[in-house]
């Protein structure tokens, strides 16, 4: 596979690259303005060997059970229903409460609280699934006295029907569905991207990629996070352009009637973007 070069144009990238990374948990907003270094470790690695029981034993695989049925307990509303996440709860729970909850609860290995260095403001909390590869991690204000925890990323592997979502949590209340170029040495390629948001439930997944999704109930959807509910919280937690982009969901309607252009000032529509002719 060639690499493209990094020339780009309207590529919408924070939305892609998180969508496939679930890089925007740095990105969190804040109403405090940092005044001082972090004092949080940068890599504590928390010891994960409780004296109990713990109450939240993971499922295992057996041949009655699927090896990904783990991932499928936030949409059963196993242990909680979102936003909260393995009871942790954005906006409520701190950061070293998160480290104890994950602790006592053997699905989750490696735990580790810190702050990166790309944005020292913002703190982390980092844990692993098992042995399997699979990771997530928490974000928060590492500079604040309370440390609460703003955005989870479950970084779970699996995708999830839109179906699915809508059987369990209901109809989404909003849609971020932007469009961008890049440009390489073959010329111009338009890049996609859906988010898919439950404002009112403080979660969204999405897709991204080189190929126009259809938004229908069989699109696939993962980069599962979660967030504080309330359309004021979310504009804070994801600045521009991600704030400007929401359309209200409207029902199953193609990717242009969502789609805005992430650099428009006034979340304009893609048509005069996805008219661009491409370079053969």
């Amino acid at each position: 596979m060639q690499k493209l070069r990094t020339k780009i144009k309207h590529a919408n990238f924070p939305l892609l690259i998180l969508l496939l990374a679930g890089l925007l948990l740095t990105a969190c907003g804040s109403d405090e303005t940092p005044t001082t270094t972090p004092t949080i470790a940068p890599t504590q690695l928390i010891t994960t060997n409780p004296p109990n029981t713990p109450t939240l034993a993971p499922p295992t695989p057996t041949s009655t059970s699927q090896p990904d049925e783990w991932q499928m307990r936030w949409l059963k509303g196993i242990p909680c229903k979102p936003p909260c996440f393995e009871n942790i709860i954005p906006g409520q729970t701190t950061a070293k409460k998160a480290v104890d909850i994950l602790s006592k609860n053997p699905l989750f290995t490696d735990i580790r609280m810190g702050a990166p260095t790309i944005a020292p403001d913002s703190g982390t909390v980092s844990w692993n699934y098992g042995t399997n590869g699979t990771h997530g991690t928490a974000s928060y204000q590492a500079n604040s006295s309370t440390q609460v925890i703003r955005i989870v990323g479950a970084g779970f592997q699996k995708s999830f029907k839109f179906s699915e979502l809508i059987a369990a949590y209901g109809q989404p209340t909003h849609m971020d569905v932007t469009a961008g170029t890049i440009v390489d040495q073959h010329g111009l390629t338009f890049t996609y991207g859906v988010l898919v948001i439950w404002i009112d439930q403080g979660f969204a997944l999405g897709v991204g990629g080189f190929t126009k999704p259809n938004i229908t109930n069989d699109l696939s959807l993962d980069g599962l996070r979660f967030f504080e509910p309330t359309l004021e919280k979310y504009a804070k937690t994801y600045p521009y352009p991600e704030a400007n982009m929401l359309v209200p969901w409207q029902g199953f309607k193609d990717f242009d009637f969502y789609c805005r252009d992430p650099y428009s000032k006034s979340g304009e529509d893609c048509r005069k973007l996805l008219a661009t002719k491409l370079t053969p």
